[in-house]
């Protein structure tokens, strides 16, 4: 708790406190509504989406990545049976989280620092944008909920009495049953109780350890449905080389000092700003600790850093290295809230010296200046990405559909453990309404990206050229188009071409305005096969030769 001189500039912040960071907040939450618009789930979200029809009990509790999701499950299939896939109410839901983890995290740190400090931390987190996917989109709400569990658990257990053992520990479940971000926090409650020496309240740590432990052991008994993240106990030895490079970062990213003005992307351990930021902390760090009268505070925010970091390093996979990185953006969100906690325990009950209040606010206010620009940026991508997904999905839905010559009955039962065309193809059956865009919305898309749909449609129906056959049946000359060339609505079902004295490319379209489906060459005089399903939308498939003379030819029904 703080103890130090409280000047009258900070007396006046803290009546006016709430009111500013409930300000803050609202603008927060229309910045992240505004950035968020026309997005859609996630891969991530996907999993949840696809195991919601006919979910039961033990489907809640299946892991996804390692994780254990039986929040996220059960409230993605009341919203999916409420609200369908509208991702509004999705998107609220990080909204929600993110109002809730601040606040704790706001009265977190003003016990230690005041609100002056507190609350400019606090505002920093609600436009993190180095971290944008955990402000602006659906699975957001994981992340954040299992901090805010975390945050409140520890609050909780500083009331020392019943009801805040009582609700620190379900705080902990709760959290644990929706992220792994929680266990850290499991940590450092029992880091705080055995500092104590109150060993009577060690129940609270270890119900959650439990019945987490336990839920481990059920996984490993459930078959090959199970699946999720694996630790790679190799990676022991990286853990200090990890946490350096998280706290490189991490702090670049919350000070700004590091950030790219050229490109999209938090400061991370490649940067000279970032590192230089770590040494000082440590530094900083050790001084403190060498001082004497240190609170069990710091030891408890160090175990939640430690434990937080050493998961991280654990589960990234030494055979792709670039993948999950310590500076990865995912990372960075419940880093830097570990990182302030650890920097109030440090300067916890200490008077802040007007230049060194000062010289705070100025970093803080560049800080939160590239973050707001991250929130924009990151924004924009997300957008890109999230068109990518819906094309991907429609276009894979136009296959299922015609594939089977019907459309596609969505999905009653739970999917579990997909590989990735599973995937595609569970969402792309359209369960709660789907995400697939309408043939009106495909032929509205810009030339590029219905040159795209093109392409993965024929992909996925395996269309090529075939040799062999003879040309029967009723035969018709491609003619020449109003462009200059050759060009026919491409009959469906198995189709012969013929090739006059001139040979030529050919290629397809069916969405796009222009034929950009290469198949290949023929040459001249020669007979190729070419089969495609029966479409059930228009555009059907149109192809285009570069030469005159092609003829495509029915085969006669036997």
């Amino acid at each position: 708790m703080r103890t130090g001189k409280v000047t009258r500039f900070e007396q006046g912040v803290a009546r006016f406190a709430p009111l500013i960071l409930a300000l803050a907040i609202a603008i927060a939450a229309a910045v992240a509504f505004r950035e968020g618009r026309n997005m859609t789930f996630t891969p991530d979200e996907w999993f949840w989406v696809i195991s919601s029809p006919g979910m039961d009990l033990k489907t809640a509790f299946l892991t996804s990545t390692g994780h254990l999701q039986l929040v996220p499950r059960v409230v993605y299939k009341v919203l999916l049976e409420a609200f369908g896939t509208d991702y509004v109410w999705y998107r609220l839901l990080t909204v929600v989280a993110l109002a809730l983890t601040v606040t704790l995290f706001y009265r977190y740190l003003s016990r230690r620092v005041g609100p002056v400090i507190a609350l400019i931390a606090a505002i920093i987190m609600l436009f993190f944008g180095s971290d944008a996917l955990h402000l602006i989109r659906g699975n957001g709400f994981t992340i954040l909920l299992s901090i805010a569990c975390g945050i409140g658990a520890l609050l909780a257990l500083e009331r020392d009495d019943r009801r805040g053992d009582v609700g620190a520990c379900l705080l902990l479940v709760l959290g644990l049953s929706t992220y792994t971000n929680a266990l850290p926090f499991v940590a450092g409650a029992g880091v705080y109780l055995l500092i104590g020496r109150e060993w009577k309240r060690l129940w609270v740590p270890l119900v959650p350890v439990v019945l987490y432990g336990g839920w481990k052991i059920w996984l490993g008994t459930t078959g090959p449905s199970s699946w999720g993240g694996t630790l790679h106990t190799e990676n022991f030895v990286r853990i200090p080389a990890w946490i350096f490079d998280a706290l490189s970062s991490i702090l670049s990213a919350i000070t700004g000092l590091g950030y790219g003005f050229a490109e999209t992307s938090a400061s991370g351990p490649d940067d000279l700003i970032g590192p230089v930021l770590a040494v000082l902390f440590i530094a900083a760090l050790v001084w403190r600790l060498s001082r004497g009268s240190i609170g069990r505070g710091i030891w408890v925010t160090l175990a939640i850093g430690a434990t937080l970091w050493s998961i991280q390093c654990l589960a990234s996979d030494p055979a792709f290295p670039d993948f999950r990185s310590a500076d990865d953006t995912r990372y960075l969100y419940p880093g830097a809230i570990v990182v302030f906690m650890i920097g109030a325990e440090l300067c916890a009950g200490k008077a802040w010296p007007r230049p060194a209040l000062v010289a705070f606010v100025l970093v803080a206010l560049f800080g939160l200046a590239t973050n707001f620009n991250q929130i924009i940026e990151y924004s924009k991508q997300y957008r890109l990405d999230s068109a990518g997904y819906q094309r991907t999905i429609s276009t894979y839905g136009v296959y299922l559909d015609e594939s089977r010559g019907r459309p596609v009955d969505p999905i009653t039962e739970p999917v579990i453990g997909p590989t990735f065309d599973e995937l595609n193809a569970a969402m792309a059956s359209r369960p709660f309404g789907g995400i697939s865009l309408t043939t009106d919305e495909l032929l509205a898309l810009p030339e590029s990206d219905r040159a795209e749909t093109d392409s993965l449609l024929a992909g996925y129906f395996g269309i090529s050229l075939t040799a062999g056959g003879r040309p029967t049946g009723h035969c018709a000359v491609v003619e020449k188009s109003g462009d200059g060339s050759f060009e026919s609505v491409l009959p469906a079902g198995r189709v012969i071409l013929e090739t006059g004295r001139m040979g030529g490319s050919i290629s397809l379209g069916r969405f796009a305005d222009a034929a950009t489906v290469d198949l290949g060459r023929i040459p001249p005089r020669a007979v190729r096969n070419l089969a495609t399903a029966e479409p059930l939308v228009d555009p059907p498939w149109r192809i285009s030769f570069t030469r005159p003379g092609l003829k495509l030819c029915r085969p006669e029904k036997s």
